[in-house]
């Protein structure tokens, strides 16, 4: 499957449900099974299409403290393996792949070898500081690494201001870095977060936003139906985790009643916007 990000994302408002994998083969966490990790997976996976979810986003959440720019080879081999699991179980739906911390060229590796359609680079220019420690920009090598390969259709989702980071140096404002970005990330959608998982997006970084960006734009943290109606018309998605666990807990299972309501509650809003918003 192959996508044009820009119509896909712009056709209609597009949620992304995250499936948060259990801490993987060398991770501190793990806890000795890679087939429950695939198990729950799956289940997870299975619970977001069936709500009616457009994509799914795989990342390895529980590995924290997560390595700043590569993952070890057994991480990588287990993530693949998962992704691919994903991948066979719902051929038909987008998949993306987000390898934290900020392992960027990996997750193009493993989103070509699975045939994933995007990848999210949280931090792609730029200098930062994480609980990881130093976080260098990583889209030239991601970049690099998708044309080497001839796979130009794997998107490239990218962060500006992602959450738990904070840019070093003086301050530069948000449209510098939404500008940067896009012209020097070659980011093909952009993605604005609060600041800590599960945190919404502040409003006015979603104003300036909208007045910049020329790329489409997705929230990705701390979405709630509640805020559905600020949001939808104003991007084109949302990145959707901790609001479709069980009782809203991001380390839960996916609640597929939480799906359906969250998806709803989007399909209604969307009937009501402006259809000069695109």
């Amino acid at each position: 499957m192959t996508l044009d990000h820009e119509a896909w994302l712009r056709e209609r408002f597009r949620v992304i449900g995250v499936v948060h994998l259990l801490p993987l083969p060398g991770s501190p966490r793990f806890a000795g099974s890679l087939k429950t990790i695939e198990q729950r997976a799956l289940e997870d996976a299975h619970r977001l299409v069936a709500g009616g979810v457009d994509a799914i986003i795989v990342e390895n959440f529980g590995d924290t403290p997560f390595e700043p720019h590569q993952v070890p080879p057994e991480t990588l081999a287990a993530f693949v393996r998962v992704a691919w699991s994903l991948r066979q179980a719902f051929p038909e739906i987008p998949l993306g792949i987000n390898l934290l911390r900020n392992a960027a060229e990996q997750a193009v590796a493993v989103a070509f070898a699975v045939q994933a359609q995007f990848v999210r680079i949280n931090v792609p220019i730029g200098v930062w500081v994480a609980p990881s420690g130093w976080l260098v920009g990583q889209a030239r090598p991601a970049a690099v690494l998708r044309a080497r390969l001839h796979a130009h259709g794997i998107g490239l989702y990218e962060d500006v201001w992602v959450k738990h980071a904070w840019p070093v140096g003086a301050p530069v404002p948000l449209e510098t870095w939404i500008r940067e970005t896009e012209g020097r990330g070659l980011a093909d959608a952009l993605i604005l977060t609060g600041s800590r998982t599960g945190a919404p997006v502040d409003p006015e970084h979603l104003k300036v936003a909208r007045q910049v960006a020329r790329r489409p734009l997705l929230v990705g943290s701390g979405v709630t139906p509640d805020q559905l109606p600020q949001l939808v018309g104003q991007v084109q998605g949302v990145i959707v985790g901790t609001a479709l666990k069980h009782q809203g807990i991001t380390t839960e299972p996916v609640d597929l009643q939480r799906v359906r309501h969250f998806v709803a509650q989007v399909r209604a809003w969307e009937s009501h916007r402006d259809p000069d918003v695109s």
